[in-house]
């Protein structure tokens, strides 16, 4: 899996959006930069506790698609636990980009 890069990178093409400092915000711009992961990588990487509202919000505001799977990471004591891992395809990341550009 790949780690969040830095939101800063794409900050400068969403500027005109007034929830620049936002949890949702930052999420999305990292999974505009390539990342993707599970609970708990987003709760170290991104600080995000609860993951799935973050991608359902994100999939409502901004009109994309997040991919999902489940796999079995190791829990709590070594405990196989299931959850899901989330990411934006390119085709998704370069659509979302040239509305952005293009006004839409």
């Amino acid at each position: 899996m790949k780690t969040a890069n830095s939101p800063k990178r794409i900050s400068r093409n969403l500027d005109n959006s007034d929830d620049t400092t936002t949890k949702v915000f930052h999420v999305f711009q990292a999974f505009l930069n390539g990342w993707s992961g599970h609970r708990f990588n987003a709760e170290r990487e991104l600080h995000d506790h609860c993951l799935h509202s973050t991608v359902s919000i994100i999939e409502k505001k901004y009109q994309v698609t997040i991919h999902r799977k489940w796999v079995t990471v190791r829990g709590y004591n070594n405990t196989p636990t299931r959850v899901k891992v989330y990411w934006l395809s390119r085709e998704n990341q370069f659509r979302f980009l040239s509305n952005l550009r293009n006004g839409a």
